[in-house]
C-alpha cells in the first residue's frame, strides 16, 4: 500500500469493502479481515500466503496518491502457481473518498467473479467428470457456457444436468442450469420450449434450497422476462442485486426487461452500469445489443 499514512484509512476501507462484497458471492469461501490484514504492507510470498490461509486465490492491491489523483492497482493471483489471473488499474480524482471506495469495490468485485469461475473451470478440465464434486461440476459447466455459442452451451447443460442429478440439494447447480437453459432457448441455441418449463422448476427449486442465491433470482427474473412480465422480472433482478449489489449481469438484464417494455432511457442506465462494473464480462455482447435496441 501507499507509504502515505494519511491515506492508509482509505486503502483499509477499500480492502474491507471488497472482502465484504466478495463474501456475498455464494460461490466462494473468503478469508475474514483479521486474517488478511496480518499481511498488510509486507512483501509476502504468494504461494506461502496461500498455504498459510488455505486459499487458492489471492487478491492483492496497492494505492498511490499524487495531489488529488489516486492510482489503485489490483491483481488477482493463483496462490498455487503464483500466476496472474487478472489485473486492473484505476486512476481517479480523490474528491469524495466514500464514493470512490464504493466505485472501486463494485468494479473489482464484479470483474472477479467471472474470472474466478473461469479459472476454476480451467483447473478442473483435466480431471475426469467422475472425480468432480458439486462445485467443480458447476465451475466446469460455467467455463463452457461463458464462451457463448451453441456447442459450448450444450456442453455446459450436459454437465449441469449431471450436477443436479448427483447433488439434488445443491442450489447453484439448479440455478445455473436454469439460467443456461433459459438463455439457450431464448437465443435459439435450443429450440425445445419444454426446456423453459423445466428451467422454471429448477429456478424455483434453487430458491427453495437457498433463498440467498442471487443466480436463483436471476433465473426467475429471466423466466419472467421471456414471458414479458416486466414488473415481475425487474423485481427478481432487483432481489439478485439486493443480495449482491455488485452483480453486473443483474443490472444488464434489468436493462433488457425495461427495453422490451419501451422504457428505453431507464434501460440505458442499467446497461451502462453493468458494463462499467464489469467491462470485460462475457455477457457484455448481449448488453451492447440491448443498448442498440434502446436507441
Amino acid at each position: 500500500m501507499s507509504g502515505d499514512s494519511e491515506q492508509e484509512y482509505f486503502s483499509d476501507g477499500i480492502t474491507e469493502d471488497i472482502i465484504t462484497a466478495l463474501s456475498r458471492l455464494r460461490w466462494f469461501f473468503v478469508i475474514a479481515r483479521n486474517s488478511t490484514f496480518v499481511y498488510k504492507g509486507q512483501a509476502a510470498n504468494v504461494k506461502q500466503v496461500g498455504r498459510d490461509l488455505g486459499v487458492r486465490y489471492l487478491l492483492e492491491g496497492s494505492v498511490r496518491k499524487s495531489g488529488q489523483r489516486v492510482r489503485i492497482t489490483s491483481p488477482l493471483m493463483d496462490a498455487l502457481t503464483g500466476n496472474h489471473i487478472w489485473a486492473e488499474r484505476y486512476d481517479r480524482e480523490l474528491t469524495d473518498i466514500f464514493a470512490l471506495q464504493d466505485e472501486i469495490t463494485a468494479s473489482v468485485t464484479a470483474a472477479i467473479e467471472p474470472k474466478l469461475i473461469a479459472a476454476e473451470g480451467t483447473r478442473v478440465e483435466t480431471r475426469s467428470i467422475d472425480d468432480l464434486d458439486a462445485w467443480d461440476l458447476v465451475a466446469r459447466a460455467v467455463s463452457h457456457f461463458w464462451k457463448l455459442n451453441a456447442v459450448e452451451s450444450a456442453a455446459a447443460i450436459g454437465i449441469l444436468r449431471l450436477a443436479v442429478q448427483r447433488h439434488p440439494n445443491y442450489a447453484p447447480a439448479h440455478s445455473m442450469l436454469a439460467f443456461v437453459l433459459l438463455v439457450s432457448t431464448h437465443v435459439g441455441w435450443m429450440p425445445d420450449q419444454a426446456e423453459q418449463e423445466y428451467a422454471g422448476r429448477l429456478a424455483r427449486r434453487a430458491a427453495e434450497l437457498d433463498e440467498s442465491d442471487p443466480w436463483a433470482h436471476m433465473a426467475l427474473g429471466y423466466l419472467a422476462f421471456t414471458q414479458r412480465a416486466t414488473a415481475e422480472a425487474v423485481q427478481h433482478f432487483q432481489t439478485a442485486l439486493d443480495l449482491n449489489s455488485n452483480f453486473a449481469a443483474a443490472h444488464g438484464y434489468v436493462g433488457w426487461a425495461l427495453v422490451f417494455d419501451g422504457q428505453s432511457e431507464e434501460a440505458m442506465g442499467h446497461f451502462e452500469q453493468a458494463m462499467r462494473m464489469s467491462p470485460r464480462d462475457p455477457l457484455n455482447g448481449f448488453f451492447f445489443a440491448g443498448i442498440s435496441a434502446a436507441h
